[in-house]
């Protein structure tokens, strides 16, 4: 790994200037996602049979058999794992974990959980097992998403059940644990459990929906969804002693922490959300997933939860968005901008004067995909969908386009194997079909599915 720290910017908060140095961390995971080369191991199966027997007692460690490793083609291994069995087979809840031996920082992952593409997997139930402070014991929690069911349980060394917590009508469940208690949040309610007995050790507490919890030295902090009361910091008994808003709704938190009685946690909010990119071989269903999403198309199975508060911008390889008869300025009726401010976007997409007033039916098939996408940029829309935007567009105009959506503060999910296009995109993860494997975006990933799928052309 190689850091370097910049020249720090100046910012003010109520009147106080405090200096923020820049600092970029730039890692390096050789073989992770090359074919050719053989990955490197940040932990062999010594490594592994040690940590496992620590953790499980008597175990089995193998290698993984085809169908229990990440596999996004036939001939591209991503994650490998080694496999540990445990040799005490009394509680079903406990059989098989597979131990990251490379990417993932040591995860122990659940065979049956449906959060991983693994055969054998529970669908629609979520398994998480954490180690106690004493590694004497071990909670499992378990969440069943069709049913809005979550479930905590605490066992001892010899995999017997203790004691067990139901939660119903739980659509978010978060949780930080002690030696002494659990915190956690389940259907908009603060309960602090006592591990000894699986009895709540202070009253519950109505709190909202929150994303998560953090325990602290004397007190506790929960995070929600919402714009307001976006922060708030509890003492030890759920006791509010203040509130904080955000700037829009959260999305996601991460790395929470307390520095010198400040605290700093990194938040995605609605207004700057994430970017994923989905890759896979042709075929697999990318251009199906995202009319899913947007409801272009009927699903046979399963449920696509989209929030009311979301308004959706679909930019789909056909252009069947834009009206053929209309004049390219004429396409933007229906948006709430003034025309010199119109006529800036399109310049940006490189039409000027009076070529706006051109017909769109008359168009070339890159000219059209400029004006549906100088549509979306416009649009107000806080989720981005973009079906190979590339298409039919010049590299050098692939490159203007880039910087216009790089500036995109919404959530978007993009098909492409162009990886100049997406690299100035400044991604944040990608989502691997078939399987549904998400990942922190990787140029290498991107090069590597668009040499196999022009191979397979």
């Amino acid at each position: 790994s190689k850091t370097t720290i910049t020249i720090p910017d100046t910012v003010t908060i109520d009147g106080i200037t405090y200096h923020v140095p820049t600092i970029n961390v730039y890692r390096t995971l050789i073989g992770e996602y090359n074919t050719w080369e053989k990955p490197v191991e940040t932990y062999n199966a010594k490594d592994i049979r040690k940590i496992a027997k620590t953790i499980f007692g008597d175990v089995t460690i193998r290698e993984p058999l085809e169908d229990e490793a990440y596999i996004y083609s036939s001939n591209f291994l991503m994650n490998p794992w080694y496999i540990c069995e445990l040799d005490n087979q009394s509680n079903a809840k406990f059989g098989k974990y597979f131990f990251s031996r490379t990417y993932g920082k040591g995860k122990i992952v659940d065979s049956r959980s449906s959060e991983h593409p693994f055969k054998g997997k529970e669908n629609a139930i979520i398994r998480e097992i954490q180690f106690a402070p004493d590694f004497e014991h071990f909670y499992m929690f378990i969440y069943d998403s069709n049913l809005k069911f979550f479930t905590v349980e605490y066992y001892d060394k010899d995999l017997k059940k203790i004691w067990d917590r139901e939660f119903e009508d739980t659509e978010i469940a978060t949780y930080d644990f002690t030696k002494n208690n659990i915190y956690l949040v389940a259907n908009n309610t603060l309960y602090i459990i006592n591990t000894a007995d699986g009895k709540d050790t202070y009253a519950p507490k109505f709190v909202g929906e929150k994303l998560g919890v953090r325990k602290l030295n004397d007190s506790l902090i929960l995070f929600a969804t919402s714009q307001y009361d976006a922060i708030i910091k509890t003492d030890l008994k759920g006791e509010i002693i203040w509130k904080a808003n955000a700037d829009s709704r959260v999305l996601n938190v991460y790395s929470p922490q307390v520095i010198d009685n400040r605290l700093i946690v990194n938040m995605t909010t609605e207004n700057e959300g994430e970017k994923f990119l989905i890759v896979g071989e042709n075929g697999v269903g990318k251009s199906t997933l995202l009319k899913l999403i947007v409801g272009s198309l009927p699903s046979n199975e399963g449920e696509i939860n989209i929030d009311k508060k979301t308004i959706i911008g679909y930019y789909a390889q056909e252009l069947d968005g834009l009206n053929l008869n209309e004049s390219i300025i004429d396409n933007f009726n229906d948006i709430n901008i003034n025309e010199k401010k119109l006529r800036n976007v399109l310049g940006r997409f490189l039409f000027f004067g009076d070529e706006v007033f051109k017909k769109v039916g008359l168009l070339s098939p890159g000219e059209r995909a400029r004006v549906a996408l100088a549509k979306l940029s416009v649009s107000g829309t806080n989720l981005l969908v973009l079906d190979e935007p590339t298409n039919h567009l010049d590299p050098d105009t692939q490159e203007l386009i880039a910087d216009v959506f790089k500036e995109y503060k919404g959530t978007m999910i993009v098909v492409s194997h162009n990886p100049n296009f997406v690299n100035k995109l400044e991604i944040d993860r990608t989502i691997v079909l078939p399987h549904g494997v998400i990942t922190y975006y990787s140029k290498d990933l991107v090069e590597y599915y668009q040499k196999l799928n022009q191979e397979k052309a």
